[in-house]
């Protein structure tokens, strides 16, 4: 298998004459996802300080969690959860996979997308905007502990890591889980067909 991650020319040619597997197609999904990934979090990168141990600001950023803290940590797991992800979807597309597999990946993850972003992030900004803006009027003698420990920088931080490996977690099984029934679908509207020219022909016979 060889992969035409530079030249859309050799692929488009490969493309034409229908010759790109499904698992091939599942690695070009996968080196794009990949790559945008890799491009998204290089600035961690040139944090200031970053290699000369003047790091001024890290979520959880000593001892094993390193200098660059969770960012590392989340393009590790947001790049096995890619990997994982789209290999997980291809065997659910069953049906003619070379024809089906893209288009009802892409097309899938349009809504997938919307609704579990909506949800995760809907109640990620439900706890770092809503709750403190309505914690702000109620009164304190002083300010409780916990409202310290769950509202620092830290925990803040945590909470979108968490939040952005959910979401990304969540929409590959979810995507997955209707390709699976998209086939289903198509096998059982195959089956219909098949059942429907065998009655017409019996129906047509000597």
């Amino acid at each position: 298998m060889a992969l035409h991650l530079l030249s859309a020319d050799r692929l488009g040619n490969r493309l034409a004459s229908d010759t790109v597997s499904p698992r091939e197609q599942a690695h070009y999904v996968v080196v794009g996802f990949v790559v945008w990934l890799l491009v998204s979090y290089l600035p961690i990168m040139h944090a200031p300080g970053l290699f000369s141990g003047t790091y001024p600001y890290g979520p959880l950023d000593s001892g094993p969690f390193g200098p660059i803290g969770l960012w590392l940590y989340e393009l590790v797991l947001l790049i096995v959860i890619n990997v994982v992800g789209v290999f997980y979807c291809l065997p659910k597309c069953r049906v003619e996979p070379r024809r089906n597999f893209l288009v009802d990946f892409f097309c899938l993850s349009t809504p997938v997308t919307v609704t579990t972003l909506a949800v995760v992030w809907g109640i990620f900004h439900l706890y770092a905007s809503v709750l403190p803006w309505w914690l702000q009027f109620e009164s304190f003698q002083s300010r409780p502990k916990w409202f310290e420990l769950f509202y620092s920088i830290r925990f803040l931080d945590l909470m979108r890591f968490l939040a952005m490996v959910m979401t990304s977690f969540l929409i590959f099984l979810r995507v997955g889980n209707y390709m699976e029934r998209v086939a289903a679908l198509r096998e059982s509207a195959d089956d219909s067909a098949v059942q429907g020219t065998l009655a017409s022909d019996a129906r047509s016979g000597p």
